[in-house]
């Protein structure tokens, strides 16, 4: 559980400051970077689920492990 922490950090932490540099260096593709935040942020949240609950039951990971 302690690993799965900050793995979730890091990657939901990297997909936001990517999504808002486009925002910012691309005003043009707002529009369409907002579609993708609307897309991916529900699946972030199933898939944290899913690897939390296996964590914490089974104590095995559905995403990547980080050495």
């Amino acid at each position: 559980m302690l690993v799965a922490i900050p793995f979730h950090g890091a990657v939901m932490l990297t997909g936001a400051v990517i999504l808002l540099l486009l925002w910012k260096l691309i005003p043009r593709a707002r529009g369409t970077v907002t579609a993708l935040a609307a897309l991916i942020a529900p699946l972030v949240v199933v898939l944290g689920q899913v690897d939390f609950g296996l964590q914490w039951f089974i104590g095995q990971r559905f995403s990547p492990f980080l050495a």
